[in-house]
């Protein structure tokens, strides 16, 4: 009766996404440092779409959807990566790195939210139908084009700011901020709606 659990070819995809956090995690214990976190997080988005891909029918529109995922997720991972390796530390862990049981929650929450997010997409891969693109399909992807420029252009303006040592600790206001209180997340969310709209 629950032979899906172990059949399923989407939840196999969760199991990967988990595993890949869980050592992630661990080295990340053993090492004291979360400087790898966001990228593994988007290393995990390149895997799974990767492999939801590779037994997909390779319809133009599976192809199209992959390599949004695909742009999305190197420009953001080494965003962060370079980030933060400039940076030295991420705040959001100080308090976590003292506490295994903490980073677990981190590591396992980021393994759940990349099968979430891409979820729309593992679900077209593993489908068998290939209907005409249309509108909903260009739709889709404008939205996307238009929330990977708006988040582009605030992690742009957010980099550029926070580049003036007088600036530091201040928040910007200025660009993009000036509209919204934080348009790369914004940016974010449309993006991966554009996604699921395709889908």
């Amino acid at each position: 009766m629950l032979d899906f659990l172990w059949t399923s070819e989407v939840l196999r995809l969760l199991y990967i996404s988990l595993g890949i956090q869980w050592v992630g995690c661990t080295l990340a214990v053993l090492l004291n440092t979360e400087k790898f976190y966001d990228l593994t997080g988007s290393l995990t988005f390149l895997f799974l779409s990767h492999l939801s891909y590779e037994k997909s029918i390779k319809s133009r529109r599976q192809t199209i959807q992959c390599w949004l995922v695909f742009a999305w997720a190197v420009r953001l991972g080494l965003f962060l990566f370079i980030r933060i390796m400039k940076d030295g530390e991420d705040k959001r862990f100080n308090k976590a790195k003292q506490s295994p049981s903490i980073m677990f929650k981190f590591w396992t929450i980021q393994g759940i939210w990349v099968f979430i997010t891409l979820l729309p997409t593992l679900l077209l891969n593993n489908s068998r139908k290939n209907p005409p693109l249309g509108n909903r399909d260009y739709i889709g992807w404008a939205i996307w084009t238009m929330g990977f420029i708006f988040e582009v252009v605030a992690d742009a303006q957010k980099s550029y700011f926070r580049s003036f040592p007088e600036n530091k600790g201040k928040f910007i206001t200025s660009g993009l901020w000036s509209i919204s209180r934080h348009p790369n997340y914004f940016g974010e969310i449309s993006l991966w709606f554009g996604l699921y709209f395709s889908a």
